[in-house]
C-alpha cells in the first residue's frame, strides 16, 4: 500500500468553517484589484497581505498572468503558501504545477472546467475545486470558461466525483439563482462574485453560501466588521468565549471577547478580550507583558465560540507556567525549540551545539542511526533506535534552516496521491 494513500492519511484543507475566503490576485509579482477602472496595483507586499488576512481564514491566491497564459508567479505562490493556509487558483493546468503547489502548502486548488482530466485523477476531491466564470473582463477569468453551448449542471455532472466544489462567477445572478445552481450540481458552490457590499456577503452566509472576497482599497466592506456581524454575540449576552491555541493545537487559555474585542484583535493582529475588572476591551500579554499575535481566528459551526491561532513560544498563564491548562506538551516541534536554542547559545558544553558545527558529524549521525534502527528487532530497540534517529534529522533540519512544518506540508502535499 502506497504510506501516502488517501486510506492512510486524511486530508487536511485547511479551516473547516468558512465565511468567506479573503481572495489575493497577483500580476506581475504584485498584488493587484480588478474592478470598472481596469487593474490596479496594490502597494502592501503580497506576502505580507497575505498574512495580514490570513487572520480572517484561508486565504485564496489567484494568479492572474497563469491564468491568462502571460506568465506566472509561482514563486511567490510557493512562497505565500509557506505562510499561511492557501488555496491556489491560475494556470493550475499539469499534474505536476498541481502537484508543486500541493507539497508547497496548498490546501486545495482551483481548476477550470477544461481541465486535463489526468490532474481530477490524480489527486483525491477533497483537494480540488472547478470553477466556472461567466464575467466579461476584467473581471472574468479565461481559464474558467466552459466550452461554448456547454450547459453548466451538465458540465459540472462531469466533476461531480472529482472535485470538492464549485466556484461560480457570474454577471448577474442572485441568492435564489445560487441556491438553485446548488441544489442542482449536488456540490457546495462558492459565489466568485456578488460581493460589493458586507450586505451581500451576510446574505450568501445566510444562505449556507461561501464567497471569494476581495478587500480592496477602494471596497466599501471593513472586513473586521462583516466578520463580528457573522458571529453570535447575542446567545451570550454580548459575549462569545476564545480560545487561545499555539501552532501545535495545544490550548493555552481561555477568555471571553465582546464585538469590539473581536474586531480590535482582527484589525491589529494581536490578542484582545473583554475585561470585567476593567470594563473594556485589553489585549492579552504574557507574563513578560509582551502582546500575543494572532496567525488565524476559526469561528465553531454556530458561531458562538472563536479559537484564535497565535504565535506563542513562552509562557501564557499568568502563573509563568506555557499555558493556563498545564505545561507546554512535548512534541517534535518542542525538539525543534530546543535545538533553535542550543543553536543561538553557542555553549561549546552542548552535546546538540557540538554536533550542530559539523556537517560530516550529522550526515554521519543519520547514516549510523539508520542502519541501526534497520538492524533493530525488540520493540525497545525499535523506539530507542528511532528516537535517536529522530534526533539527528532535527538537527540536520535546524542546521540547514528547515521548519519541520515544511517537511509536514511535504507529507500533506503527498496524501492521497493516486499512483500512475
Amino acid at each position: 500500500m502506497d504510506p501516502t494513500s488517501e486510506s492512510v492519511l486524511p486530508i487536511a484543507t485547511g479551516n473547516e468553517v468558512v465565511m468567506f475566503f479573503p481572495t489575493i490576485q497577483l500580476q506581475t509579482g504584485k498584488a493587484v484589484q480588478v474592478n470598472t477602472a481596469g487593474v490596479q496595483v496594490i502597494p502592501e507586499n503580497p506576502v505580507d497581505l497575505s498574512r495580514r488576512l490570513y487572520r480572517y481564514g484561508t486565504v485564496v491566491i489567484l494568479d492572474r498572468d497563469a491564468a491568462m497564459g502571460q506568465g506566472d508567479n509561482s514563486d511567490l505562490v510557493n512562497k505565500i503558501c509557506g505562510e499561511v493556509e492557501a488555496i491556489v487558483a491560475g494556470g493550475v493546468t499539469t499534474v505536476n504545477q498541481a502537484d508543486r503547489y500541493l507539497r508547497a502548502g496548498a490546501v486545495r486548488l482551483i481548476v477550470g472546467p477544461r481541465v486535463n482530466p489526468g490532474i481530477l485523477a490524480h489527486f483525491p476531491r477533497q483537494r480540488i475545486l472547478v470553477a466556472v466564470d461567466d464575467r466579461p473582463a476584467p473581471f472574468g477569468i479565461d481559464e474558467w470558461r466552459l466550452a461554448d453551448n456547454t450547459n453548466l449542471v451538465e458540465a459540472t455532472a462531469v466533476f461531480h466525483k472529482s472535485c470538492s466544489g464549485l466556484v461560480y462567477g457570474f454577471g448577474d445572478s442572485d441568492i435564489d439563482g445560487f441556491r438553485s445552481l446548488n441544489a442542482q450540481v449536488g456540490l457546495p458552490v462558492i459565489a466568485a462574485a456578488m460581493t460589493t457590499s458586507a450586505e451581500d456577503v451576510e446574505a450568501l452566509d445566510r444562505s449556507g453560501i461561501d464567497c471569494l472576497l476581495t478587500i480592496d482599497q477602494n471596497s466599501n466592506i471593513d472586513i473586521s466588521d462583516l466578520y463580528t456581524n457573522l458571529m453570535d454575540f447575542e446567545s451570550g449576552n454580548g459575549l462569545i468565549p476564545t480560545i487561545l491555541q499555539d501552532r501545535n493545537r495545544q490550548v493555552l487559555a481561555l477568555f471571553y471577547s465582546n464585538k469590539n474585542a473581536v474586531k480590535t484583535s482582527l484589525d491589529s493582529g494581536l490578542t484582545s478580550f473583554w475585561s470585567a475588572s476593567k470594563g473594556d476591551v485589553t489585549i492579552k500579554e504574557t507574563p513578560k507583558g509582551n502582546p500575543i499575535s494572532i496567525r488565524t481566528a476559526i469561528a465553531d459551526r454556530r458561531r458562538k465560540v472563536l479559537l484564535y491561532q497565535v504565535d506563542s513560544t513562552g509562557p501564557v498563564c499568568h502563573t509563568g507556567e506555557y499555558s493556563c491548562f498545564g505545561e507546554r506538551s512535548f512534541s517534535i516541534e518542542t525538539l525543534e525549540a530546543v535545538i533553535v536554542s542550543r543553536q543561538g547559545k553557542g555553549d561549546s558544553q552542548s552535546y546538540t551545539q557540538q554536533v550542530l558545527v559539523s556537517r560530516e558529524g550529522v550526515t554521519d549521525q543519520i547514516l549510523t542511526r539508520a542502519k541501526e534502527l534497520a538492524q533493530a528487532v525488540t520493540h525497545d530497540q525499535i523506539i530507542s533506535r528511532t528516537a535517536d534517529l529522530l534526533y539527528f534529522v532535527m538537527v540536520n533540519l535546524v542546521r540547514n534552516k528547515v521548519s519541520w512544518s515544511s517537511v509536514l506540508k511535504e507529507l500533506r502535499g503527498r496524501a492521497g496521491r493516486r499512483r500512475q
